[in-house]
This record gives structure tokens, C-alpha cells and sequence, in this order.
């Protein structure tokens, strides 16, 4: 709202199994969108997100002997929720807050495999593409200052993650 970033050092670090300063990091991820609008309101990258996601569920099948169906979209993406908290949670934080705001069935607060993420009401609050591109964009802005939080977001968003880049590239 006043175009600033303000967070407390102590409330970030204590408590959670994120990296340190990932909040500082991701904050700073929403202060270059407000300022550039680039992510916010960009429909290739929700795009490459959904994509990437159905990618990993048809990749998750295929590595498993499945086939779509062979198993509901609620038990699918429970256990591939439930996957990537084990890749590493503190790593994943950003990823699972991602897949659950493009499918509920992901969103950490309506039963999904997911620990982290908003709540269904804050995707869906507005327009919920722009709400997905923003915060992804903000939780790749974190990932990018950490390179295990770079090889989970290639692992997961290899397609997003790549127009991330991209972008981040770009700005000046």
C-alpha cells in the first residue's frame, strides 16, 4: 500500500522451517511487481505455471504406472502435495503456496498434500490469474537467492521458472 517493504528480522527467522531472510526476499518479489506490474498481470506466465503443473502430474503417473484414470484429482494431487513437503519444506514453501493457487485441490487450507500456502479465499479474491502471478513471482524472487530453492522451483516450474528469468533479466 506505501510502496515499501517493512518486516520484522526476528518474526521471519523464528519459528518456521523457512531459509533465513526468505520473507525479506519474497516481500521484495511484491515491491519489483507493484513497481513493474511485468508478472502481475501477465497471462504466458500463469499460462507456463498451469502447464508446468499438469506436466509434473502426468510425469508423477507415468513414474508411478498410472494414468489419469486410474486415480481421482483430489488423491492425485494430495500425494503429490504430499511429495513435494517431503522434497524439502523449507525449500517447497513457495511451490506449494504456487500449485495451490492454481488448483484447489493443492491449496493447503481444503485438505490437499500441501503445509504451506493461502488460504482458497485469498486466491479468489479477486482475479485469481493475477492473484497466481504475483505471488509466484514473489516466491520465485525468494527461490532465486537461494540456489536449493532454484533447482526445487526448475524441479517443479521448469517452464515458469525459465520466464522468471527471463524477465528478472530484463528489468533495469
Amino acid at each position: 500500500f506505501y510502496n515499501d517493504v517493512e518486516m520484522s528480522f526476528r518474526k521471519d527467522s523464528y519459528g518456521t522451517d523457512k531459509e533465513a531472510g526468505s520473507t525479506w526476499y519474497h516481500e521484495h518479489g511484491h515491491y519489483v511487481d507493484h513497481n513493474t506490474s511485468l508478472p502481475r498481470r501477465n497471462m504466458d506466465f500463469f499460462n507456463a505455471i498451469e502447464r508446468d503443473i499438469i506436466a509434473f502430474e502426468d510425469r508423477w503417473l507415468s513414474e508411478h504406472g498410472m494414468s489419469r484414470s486410474d486415480i481421482s484429482v483430489k488423491d492425485l494431487r494430495y500425494r503429490i502435495g504430499l511429495e513435494i513437503v517431503r522434497y524439502g519444506n523449507n525449500l517447497t514453501h513457495g511451490i506449494q503456496d504456487i500449485y495451490g493457487g492454481v488448483y484447489k485441490e493443492y491449496n493447503a487450507h481444503s485438505g490437499g498434500g500441501t503445509r504451506w500456502g493461502h488460504t482458497w479465499d485469498y486466491w479468489t479474491r479477486g482475479n485469481r490469474n493475477f492473484e497466481v502471478t504475483s505471488e509466484a513471482w514473489a516466491n520465485m524472487f525468494d527461490a532465486a537467492f537461494s540456489p536449493k530453492g532454484q533447482a526445487a522451483m526448475k524441479e517443479f516450474l521448469p517452464t515458469a521458472w525459465e520466464w522468471f528469468e527471463r524477465r528478472l533479466g530484463g528489468l533495469r
